[in-house]
């Protein structure tokens, strides 16, 4: 094994390494002379790196497809997850909300399945809002149904 800085013909190897650290074209290259085997080694495996630039330009696009994909999908995920999420708290708050007009309701006595059903079906959260404020001053099953008809 050769030494970095030992004397080879003249010149140390390391001048050799800088210039091949240096190089920038494939003509500088192809004009480096040396007798260091570790250099001559370097030039041998840059020169096979330097033949596939075609397909190392389609690998690299490659990775590029691979990575925009990845990045497509953590988006997509993101994004259904966080529709999920906004989903699943809209249901909850429905049903928390139907809840306590019942919980209310029943201090009335059981609660009439016209009612039920009536409260059961309301989708909109600012209805049973509404409701729930009509169930806390109800004073029967009646008074509630004018209530919210009104």
């Amino acid at each position: 094994m050769i030494e970095l800085g030992k004397e080879l013909n003249g010149r140390s190897a390391l001048d050799d390494w800088i210039k091949l650290f240096n190089v920038k074209t494939e003509e500088e290259l192809n004009m480096l002379q040396t007798k260091n085997p570790g250099v001559l080694e370097a030039i041998s495996e840059v020169r096979k790196m330097s033949l596939g630039k075609g397909l190392r330009a389609l690998y690299e696009a490659h990775l590029k497809e691979v990575r925009d994909r990845w990045a497509r999908e953590d988006y997509v995920r993101m994004e259904g997850e966080e529709k999920g999420r906004a989903e699943g708290e809209a249901l909850g708050d429905l049903r928390r909300s139907r809840q306590v007009i019942f919980d209310l309701l029943e201090e009335l006595g059981n609660v009439p399945e016209d009612i039920r059903s009536l409260i059961d079906n309301e989708t909109d959260l600012t209805v049973l809002q509404k409701w729930l404020k009509v169930a806390a001053r109800a004073g029967n099953f009646n008074d509630f149904r004018d209530r919210i008809r009104s």
